[in-house]
């Protein structure tokens, strides 16, 4: 497949990556192989599965990773927290940011976008101030 014309969809990708997590010892030259193959044919992963509204897929696949020895980045967390926004999910999206933190993972300029941004767009001006202090304090 990897060397093939054939152009998985979301839902071949997300069955893939499912398979490759719940293996005891994942294969994460493959996850790669099969992300950059989908990403090759002008897909974004992280973005089909937002803007498919499948975000609880999207954290289901991000939990087996995690379980299974494999961190997703920073990045991969601000997409999934835009989600939520564009969703009006801001007690999902700041559950997430909180378990960020609690984790140790560094928050870039990006994912400090994405929150204040989707905190000011609620009106929760407040919150916005809050993150930023949290953020501040690490």
């Amino acid at each position: 497949m990897m060397d093939s014309p054939y152009k998985p969809s979301i839902k071949h990708c997300s069955v893939l990556l499912r398979t490759i997590a719940g293996n005891i010892s994942p294969n994460l030259d493959l996850v790669f192989q099969v992300v950059n193959k989908f990403e090759a044919t002008g897909n974004s992963l992280s973005k089909s599965v937002y803007d498919a509204r499948r975000l609880e897929d999207a954290a289901k696949v991000l939990n087996e990773m995690q379980a299974n020895g494999c961190n997703p980045d920073i990045k991969t967390w601000t997409i999934l927290i835009k989600g939520h926004y564009s969703a009006n999910e801001v007690d999902k999206a700041l559950i997430i940011f909180s378990n960020i933190i609690e984790k140790g993972c560094k928050v870039d300029a990006d994912l400090l976008d994405v929150l204040v941004n989707g905190l000011l767009s609620q009106n929760k001006a407040i919150k916005a101030h809050q993150v930023l202090e949290m953020t501040e304090t690490r």
